[in-house]
């Protein structure tokens, strides 16, 4: 082994001092080993990791050198579950101590042998390491789960006190281990030791007249503390378990019945009921509308399910604006037999039993405060009636106080009898040709007077529609304006089947652009306008109209929709072409009156100018002339005769042709043949 430290002193001569030899040995001892072996068992279920944090400290007798351990630093024995650590030690005196055993929420038992000797403790007496020797030191380690005491308690979930008949037990959720179940007893809580980990509190057997709880799941930590599990899967800590069961619950079963003159609706809006719980002090509301309706009985009723106990219920709002409360009856019956009718009353004391049902009914009658009020409806000047309208009254809270129709059964004065109050009175539709007059607010006093008013009465009033319709007409055709101005129109009030008629001399004539307008101002609404007459005397005509960009061929227009403050615009258009009539052409010898053919014809209307080219034939030459003043004029004769003498010839309007004014079936005209001497003779009188 290491020798130990020798100090010496040389002099100025380089003498050791004190050393006759000059001479320093140093000797080492002979050093003499052994082995000191440790070893752990641990029992007990406790993870490996917490049993890695036990800890040793080795403490050399002589030297007092210490050298720590933990357990982590030891080779394990996964077979045999047996931690080991072997030093290499001087053959001496030694101590072996267990300086750390604790694992949180266990309680532990440390042991060790030495040989075959078990000794509890966790340090070792002095320890004799022999040269070339070797010790075994086995520690053991026992741990049990430490148990805590927890509270259960088992309540009434309405007051909350211990109830007793309760058989429960807890379960280890992981285990599935029991705890012996035991039976709850009145105003007492039970006391369990349990280690820590997760359980079940489980209610087994139901005490009289209660519901089964939901079972409680809960942790004990390993220092103790107790946490229960919420419904949202989270824990919160608790110093004792609590399992509170419902009382199996009685009904309270609300009815209430309405006579008067009240309607459904205003009932529901100002009735309710309050029931308190008179134990907890818990109160409900409930509105009529709430309650279950029957038509037919006019009755609401409201079942309720309360916990067995004592209840006040009460009737919240009895009066209602412009209604006098003229009774108010209670009747309360248990299981179907009358207890007690009683009057001017808003409350009454009730009790529930577990599975029994409590009724009270409530019976009140209204009678209205009215008074008469009279709704006139005219047109704007305020002394025409005019019937037709469709109106109704609601009051403040849009609740329809009555519907009517203006004039109906020969009514000129509507009476309404109305209570106190804030109202509207609507016209929702208007008469035909009427506009729908705003809406008219209006307050019936305490007094049934109507506020701002000299007399208890409404005048609604309506105005006209007011609308435009505009028919203009333009003509094509050479015909007098004289004659256009005979044209008739016939306008017809689809919704009134009222006619108004026009000629065309009726409207304004624009000279520039040769169009005639008429603007009329009509009522909102739907029409048709025909064109009556456009027939002139040798002429035909064909006539359109326009509407909305769209020409259409026809004399009467589909129906036009004119909205109020509106304008609807109808363009007529008539084209006139004359009438044109067959009139014969001949061509003849003057000598012997036969047709002859080569002439180069020509007819010219005098009154237009327009020339027609015919030649003529053997058998004559039809020619469609219109009414007018004509000449026939020969450019070439035919060879061998001369040229003839223009003929004036008139086609009148009823289509005759006239020559010198005679009427004649046809136009002929003779050519002289070249050479010959032609004398006719004319004889006047009366000569044979």
């Amino acid at each position: 082994m290491v020798a130990d430290d020798i100090t010496f002193v040389v002099d100025n001569d380089g003498n050791i001092v004190g050393n006759d030899q000059n001479t320093i040995i140093m000797e080492d001892k002979h050093i003499e080993k052994g082995k000191l072996i440790l070893t752990k068992t641990v029992e007990g279920n406790i993870s490996k990791e917490n049993a890695k944090k036990i800890t040793f400290k080795v403490m050399n007798q002589e030297t007092k050198k210490t050298d720590k351990y933990t357990l982590d630093e030891f080779s394990y024995d996964e077979a045999s579950k047996t931690w080991t650590k072997e030093l290499d030690v001087l053959a001496e005196e030694y101590t072996v101590e267990e300086t750390n055993s604790s694992v949180e929420g266990y309680t532990v038992k440390t042991t060790y042998k030495i040989d075959t000797q078990e000794i509890e403790g966790k340090k070792t007496e002095s320890i004799q390491i022999e040269n070339q020797g070797e010790v075994t030191v086995a520690f053991k380690n026992s741990y049990t789960p430490k148990p805590y005491e927890v509270a259960i308690s088992k309540q009434d979930l309405t007051n909350e006190k211990e109830i007793a008949g309760a058989t429960l037990k807890i379960v280890n959720q992981k285990t599935k281990e029991e705890v012996a179940p035991w039976v709850s007893e009145k105003d007492k809580t039970h006391t369990v030791s349990l280690p820590f980990g997760e359980y079940i509190l489980i209610e087994e057997v139901v005490p009289d007249g209660y519901k089964k709880a939901d079972d409680i799941y809960f942790k004990v930590s390993k220092n103790g503390e107790i946490s229960i599990k919420g419904k949202d899967g989270t824990y919160s800590k608790t110093n004792k378990v609590i399992m509170k069961d419902e009382a199996k619950p009685g009904k309270i079963v609300i009815s209430k019945s309405v006579t008067g003159s009240i309607n459904k609706e205003q009932a529901e809006k100002v009735i309710s009921f309050k029931v308190t719980n008179n134990s907890t002090k818990e109160v409900n509301t409930y509105s009529l509308k709430d309650f279950n309706y029957d038509e037919s009985n006019k009755k609401w009723t409201k079942e309720l399910i309360q916990v067995a106990g004592g209840y006040k219920v009460e009737e919240l709002v009895t009066s209602i604006k412009g209604h006098k409360l003229s009774l108010t009856q209670y009747q309360i019956n248990e299981n179907g037999e009358i207890k007690e009718k009683v009057t001017d009353k808003i409350a009454e004391k009730v009790t529930v039993k577990k599975d029994k049902t409590t009724f009270i009914e409530f019976e009140n009658n209204y009678d209205l405060n009215v008074f008469d009020v009279e709704i006139d409806k005219t047109d704007i000047s305020g002394t025409k009636e005019v019937d037709g309208a469709k109106l109704k009254v609601i009051d403040e809270e849009g609740n329809l106080v009555e519907r009517w129709i203006s004039g109906q059964d020969d009514e000129k004065t509507h009476k309404l009898k109305l209570s106190p109050g804030k109202y509207t009175l609507i016209e929702e539709e208007a008469p035909y040709g009427y506009r729908v007059a705003d809406p008219i607010d209006f307050t019936v006093n305490e007094n049934g007077k109507i506020e701002g008013m000299s007399e208890n009465k409404i005048t609604m009033k309506d105005e006209k529609t007011q609308a435009k319709l505009i028919l203009t007409k333009t003509i094509e055709g050479d015909i007098p304006k004289k004659d256009a101005q005979k044209i008739t129109f016939k306008v017809t009030n689809q919704k009134t089947n009222k006619v108004d008629k026009y000629t065309l001399d009726d409207f304004s004539y624009d000279e520039v652009n040769k169009i005639w307008t008429k603007e009329l101002d009509v009522l909102a609404g739907e029409y048709t306008v025909e064109e009556t007459n456009s027939s002139i005397e040798d002429y035909t005509v064909k006539t359109t109209f326009i509407i909305n960009g769209q020409e259409v061929e026809g004399k009467k227009t589909e129906s036009i929709q004119i909205e109020d403050q509106g304008k609807g615009n109808v363009a007529f258009k008539n084209s006139y072409t004359p009438k044109l009539y067959e009139v014969s052409i001949r061509k003849q010898d003057i000598l012997n009156n036969e047709d002859i053919e080569g002439a180069s014809l020509q007819i010219q209307n005098k009154d237009t100018g327009e020339i027609i080219s015919i030649d003529s034939s053997k058998d004559g030459q039809k020619v469609n002339l219109g009414y007018g003043n004509y000449s026939l004029t020969e450019i070439t004769a035919p060879d061998g005769y001369k040229i003839a003498n223009p003929i004036e010839f008139v086609v009148t309007k009823d289509g005759k042709v006239k020559i010198n004014d005679k009427v004649v079936n046809e136009v002929i005209m003779k050519d002289q043949p070249i050479g010959k001497l032609v004398i006719t003779k004319t004889i006047q009188g009366n000569l044979k």
